[in-house]
């Protein structure tokens, strides 16, 4: 007769033993306060530079979305769909986590009528504004490059 490992009362104890001296800890050791970062975002000039606006809509992406940065990098002008109540994002490139019988992703961002400074989809929207004047025909991704020439920004590129 064969025992298995799992019903052994001498490893079941074991195991025990070393969960009670090494017990699991937390991932992380501490937190950060988001309220700090949205309080330097909402204090922002209105009129900013391109790079200072880029990252501006990068970091309210990432903290409402909760997206990945290659999720934020593949967002297209043309898979934008806008309502009264918000901003519906397609992601309809391949990411990482893109598998055979997986759908793609579709971020959704809201309007915060409350507080302008902070509003993603204004802020979006506004971005889109901003670079119409630069942007050459092809272009297609949202984010642009902060340099001369204005090319498409990858998660790479600033």
């Amino acid at each position: 007769m064969q025992r298995s490992l799992e019903s052994d009362v001498l490893i079941k104890r074991y195991l025990k033993g070393i969960s009670r001296l090494r017990p699991s800890r937390p991932r992380y050791e501490s937190m950060w306060d988001p309220q700090r970062l949205l309080d330097y975002i909402e204090i922002l000039p209105e009129q900013m530079t391109l790079q200072t606006m880029s990252q501006k809509l990068v970091t309210l992406l990432a903290f409402i979305t909760g997206g990945r940065l290659q999720t934020i990098s593949f967002i297209r002008i043309s898979n934008l769909i806008e309502s009264n109540q918000e901003i519906q994002i397609v992601i309809t490139d391949s990411i990482k986590t893109t598998g055979t019988n997986k759908i793609q992703p579709t971020l959704h961002v809201p309007f915060f009528r409350e507080k302008p400074s902070l509003c993603v989809a204004t802020t979006l929207k506004d971005y889109i504004k901003r670079t119409v004047s630069i942007r050459q025909s092809q272009q297609d991704l949202l984010f642009l490059t902060t340099v001369k020439l204005h090319g498409e920004a990858n998660k790479q590129t600033s």
